[in-house]
């Protein structure tokens, strides 16, 4: 039998999971839930419809019109079954067993009771919306990969569509993002998930944001930030969603275009704890990672500023690159990167207005390229319309972006 909307809890709204199809050609079936044209058109997918309207703008018509997707719901076997299956205790946050029936996918065996397996283009959403801060947390899942999973050269496996957390994969890498605002920060590395369970967990608040599979470590880099939920006052904004993403929010780990995902899920947990231990900052390897060792281009990279100054609209800006490199895993952190940073501007919307800003100039009349620290003056933004725009950082393809407005409105 299907669950039902349930009530708001602390950490974000328990409902409860969802429907389809492919990021290249995402048409295929009929939802069996979304019946009002308003919402969807006949024959249209749950991925279509949430490509279309945007996960936030979907599921908010769903609840106001009174016509919910089936969503994972809190529960546990309580400890039931044995290591290594995720266990509920004092520091668990959330807990979902995924024993609900979907709207989509097939209840498979999985690593504790019954596991989701969702096929290309299926989705199910989770039963949290992530609207709580967390200043220290860890998130964990088991994740089976099926035999198309490699078709696509990236895959989606669950997050929120604003990347505050989301796990994705890329040509070999496994990714975990968790972003801020006008900020992206991520850690990747070089993992073969194996073609039985695998546990994947990001976590931060320990002085560094990593990632893990199978309890190894596989990237971290020194990070002070806890999770903050996207706040632009859409009630889904934060919904944790397994299957799709859309564009949205991973410009700065490469990634320009919708994906899908394809395997089983099992046991989705939140805690406010870390609940892995970096130590002496090495990596162990077991088999179910395969890193190439030997190779010390196999690297997770992240690129972020910080505001150094703010006076009177006039910005300076302090950019630095944070790379890890296996097999030490020791972070290096590049700070004197002006040189080699490429510089461009783009609308909100993604439009490019100047693909290459040239170093050492005056662009706009209030993008300052002239000394070590790259300005912006609000003020002086006199060859530039009314508007939002994003300034882009870039180095060695990753990409970082500070989002601001002329007229001196505020920043987004």
């Amino acid at each position: 039998m299907k669950k039902i909307l349930l009530p708001f809890i602390a950490m974000g709204a328990l409902f409860v999971g969802c429907s389809s199809e492919s990021a290249s050609d995402p048409t295929v079936g009929e939802s069996p839930v979304v019946k009002e044209k308003t919402l969807a058109s006949k024959g249209e997918s749950m991925w279509s419809a949430l490509q279309r309207m945007g996960v936030s703008e979907y599921f908010d018509s769903l609840s106001q019109s009174g016509v919910m997707p089936a969503m994972a719901s809190n529960t546990s076997f309580g400890g039931a079954c044995a290591s290594p299956a995720l266990k509920m205790d004092e520091n668990t946050r959330y807990l979902d067993e995924l024993e609900s029936v979907f709207d989509e996918g097939e209840q498979v065996k999985g690593v504790c009771g019954n596991a989701l397996k969702l096929n290309d283009g299926q989705v199910a959403p989770l039963g949290v919306n992530l609207i709580d801060s967390l200043s220290v947390g860890t998130v964990e899942f088991w994740f089976r990969p099926n035999a198309d999973f490699l078709d696509a050269s990236a895959r989606t496996l669950l997050g929120n569509d604003g990347s505050r957390v989301h796990f994705f994969y890329k040509n070999g890498e496994l990714y975990f993002q968790k972003n801020h605002a006008d900020q992206h920060f991520f850690v990747k590395g070089a993992v073969t998930l194996g073609d039985d369970w695998n546990l994947i967990a990001g976590q931060w608040g320990d002085g560094y944001m990593s990632l893990w599979v199978n309890g190894t470590l596989v990237a971290k880099m020194k990070h002070e930030l806890g999770y903050a939920p996207a706040r632009r006052n859409k009630p889904f904004e934060n919904l944790l969603v397994i299957g799709y993403k859309s564009y949205c929010c991973m410009e700065g780990a490469g990634q320009f275009e919708g994906m899908t995902t394809s395997g089983s899920f099992d046991q989705f947990r939140i805690s406010n704890i870390p609940r892995y231990e970096i130590v002496d900052g090495t990596n162990e390897e077991v088999e179910d990672i395969e890193i190439d060792d030997t190779d010390t281009s196999v690297c997770a990279m992240g690129l972020e500023y910080e505001i150094i100054k703010d006076m009177d609209k006039s910005i300076e800006f302090e950019i630095k690159a944070h790379k890890v490199c296996f097999p030490d895993g020791e972070e290096v952190t590049l700070a004197d990167i002006y040189d080699q940073i490429g510089y461009s501007l783009e609308t909100h919307a993604g439009t490019e207005i100047a693909p290459s800003l040239p170093v050492g100039s005056v662009y706009y009349g209030c993008i300052d390229l002239t000394g070590t620290k790259p300005v912006l003056n609000l003020a002086n933004c006199t060859g530039l319309g009314p508007g939002s725009y994003r300034l882009y950082f870039s180095y060695e393809g990753k990409r970082t972006y500070y989002s601001f407005k002329v007229a001196g409105e505020e920043i987004e």
